[in-house]
């Protein structure tokens, strides 16, 4: 495991502390929000938290009781996740609402591209095979009227609006889609990261044109946040 060093609190913003609204580091044996009061639920089967992450065996998931992404005006969601395998069809990180309402979830299309709710057209990006942990990243900016996807500090695309989803249907799942679908993640998640605003490049390690020396101190503001960002050694 890697583990950032404390003097890296200096370069999380106090705007991304007071906006973080719901955080999951899963140090322990259950779905604890650090930031809020929205604890999770695991699945009977197939979703087991172990080893400081959220690991998810592609039949498993964690349901909560409410929405926990806003659903309009600004937000962010980041999201630590690795691959345990190929995908087993269309798969979500996270999801929350119904088909068409429209939902929010950001997952793939089966291991090939990224999908993200139902206002964004894909195929999008290349998602990855590999087993290495990589960062997304969805920024919604209700003042400039934007939407952005972000993966492991680089910006893949934008949309020309801010995206809206509704209010009802399924609460918020972590490795399923909502409603009756059975499109499970396959592989383990970490450092779920919910913002009630639309975090900054300082604050997030991500950026549109990203130099090696910012990246690497805004990314460890972010792990800062969250004492530790865990990855392969």
């Amino acid at each position: 495991m890697k583990c950032f060093p404390l003097f890296a609190l200096a370069a999380l913003s106090v705007s991304a502390q007071a906006g973080l609204i719901h955080s999951y580091t899963f140090d322990g044996t259950a779905v604890t929000d650090s930031a809020g009061s929205a604890d999770g639920s695991l699945s009977a089967a197939g979703a087991s938290v172990d080893g400081g992450f959220l690991t998810l065996a592609g039949n498993g998931w964690v349901e909560f009781s409410t929405h926990l992404v806003p659903t309009s005006g600004s937000y962010s969601v980041l999201l630590d996740f690795r691959l345990n395998g190929p995908q087993n069809g269309i798969a979500e990180f996270i999801s929350q609402g119904h088909s068409g309402g429209p939902g929010f979830y950001l997952g793939s299309d089966g291991g090939v591209h990224f999908r993200l709710t139902d206002s964004w057209p894909y195929p999008l990006g290349m998602f990855p095979t590999d087993t290495d942990w990589h960062r997304l990243g969805f920024v919604v900016n209700a003042s400039s009227g934007t939407s952005s996807f972000y993966l492991d500090g680089a910006l893949l695309d934008t949309r020309g609006f801010a995206i809206v989803t509704t209010l009802e249907g399924t609460p918020t799942r972590f490795g399923r889609q909502f409603s009756f679908y059975e499109e499970y993640f396959k592989g383990d998640m970490d450092n779920v990261l919910i913002y009630d605003h639309a975090i900054a490049a300082g604050e997030t390690g991500f950026s549109s044109a990203p130099e090696p020396s910012g990246m690497g101190l805004a990314l460890l503001g972010v792990a800062a946040l969250v004492l530790r960002r865990r990855m392969p050694a």
